[in-house]
């Protein structure tokens, strides 16, 4: 199991004893499929730590996943309502990551109006 802890200065996190630099990204995502989230780190992982979902226009079904062939769901995915969203105010589920070498994407279920919030380290 890792372990995950916030580090003294509120910006890092621990994971497994070693401190990572907490990044965030936001994308306002208007049609259905993806659209990237957070670009390709060669020679790291992404790791969610806390995203919000909403205010969403419509229904739709929101998935926070890598952009392999075969993508890794990294959050979700999330049913919501006209005028929803979600928020996860910390990732339980620590050992879910991304590829190596691979971007992050948001994919809709339809063409709405979302917009997402995304907290990460890069392992």
């Amino acid at each position: 199991m890792t372990l995950v802890s916030a580090a003294p200065n509120l910006s890092d996190v621990y994971i497994d004893g070693k401190s990572y630099p907490v990044k965030s990204a936001r994308v306002r995502a208007t049609a259905s499929g993806n659209t990237q989230l957070v670009a390709a780190v060669v020679g790291s992982k992404i790791r969610p730590i806390a995203w919000t979902v909403g205010p969403v226009s419509a229904a739709v079904v929101v998935t926070i996943q890598d952009a392999a062939g075969t993508p890794v769901v990294l959050a979700g995915p999330f049913d919501c309502a006209a005028n929803g969203g979600i928020v996860n105010g910390t990732y339980k589920d620590s050992d879910q990551e991304g590829t190596v070498s691979v971007a992050v994407n948001v994919n809709l279920s339809a063409t709405v109006n979302a917009t997402i919030h995304f907290w990460y380290v890069e392992t």
